[in-house]
């Protein structure tokens, strides 16, 4: 999971969050300098409240105080994200195809955008890897 807490109300909102309110008004924490600094420590406190929870709990929990957060997905995940793997996207249109892997071209499209993914037929020289 990631998430953003170095500007001042996120930090809050994110102590918050996980049941560590105290902790903005502490010396280690109560700056972003103070939380750069002790960013280890940062990263330890949030990592133990997380690993008690499922992705999703913690996600939830985060989002609903506030905090900017996301999952780190693996790259399998974004197949099954509604997001990425709508009804038009390459990942639900059957057995795996060649896709590019360098360039400016993607596999991915996203909603908003006009440049369509492009797939190894279009561009043979450049491709060869697989989406799994």
């Amino acid at each position: 999971m990631d998430r953003d807490a170095s500007v001042q109300e996120i930090a809050r909102r994110c102590f918050a969050a996980i049941g560590r309110p105290e902790l903005i008004e502490g010396p280690r924490f109560a700056t972003a300098k103070d939380r750069v600094t002790h960013i280890e420590e940062v990263d330890d406190i949030v990592a133990g409240w997380v690993s008690d929870r499922t992705r999703d709990e913690a996600l939830s929990r985060l989002l609903d105080g506030g905090v900017a957060a996301a999952p780190v997905m693996h790259v399998r995940d974004l197949f099954d994200d509604p997001h990425v793997a709508g009804p038009d996207s390459d990942a639900r249109r059957g057995p795996p195809q060649k896709y590019c892997a360098s360039g400016s071209t993607s596999p991915i499209s996203l909603s908003r955008s006009s440049v369509p993914p492009t797939s190894s037929s279009e561009h043979p020289q450049r491709c060869g890897g697989t989406i799994p």
